[in-house]
């Protein structure tokens, strides 16, 4: 029962997801760009913005998920931590 719950939020955020590539591209074709080239630069915009997506994760794990780690070492008593 849970399992096909969270299969079903994965295949949500999946559909959703692949609605803004769709979206991209109706976006250019709208614009005036060709069909092919639009599909093109639909997966260069695509990749783009997995790359930025990547970057912000990176940065929010390096800032606010390093000093979460930090703090919670700080409570411990323990010496193996300590090196945060």
């Amino acid at each position: 029962m849970i399992e096909s719950q969270i299969e079903n939020q994965i295949a949500e955020k999946a559909t959703a997801l692949f609605g803004v590539v769709d979206g991209i591209y109706d976006i250019l074709v709208d614009a005036g760009v060709s069909a092919p080239l639009a599909s093109v630069l639909d997966e260069v915009v695509s990749v783009s913005l997995l790359f930025v997506i990547a970057y912000l994760a990176d940065i929010f794990a390096r800032v606010v998920v390093y000093k979460l780690v930090v703090r919670l070492a700080s409570y411990t008593t323990t010496k193996w931590d300590d090196a945060f």
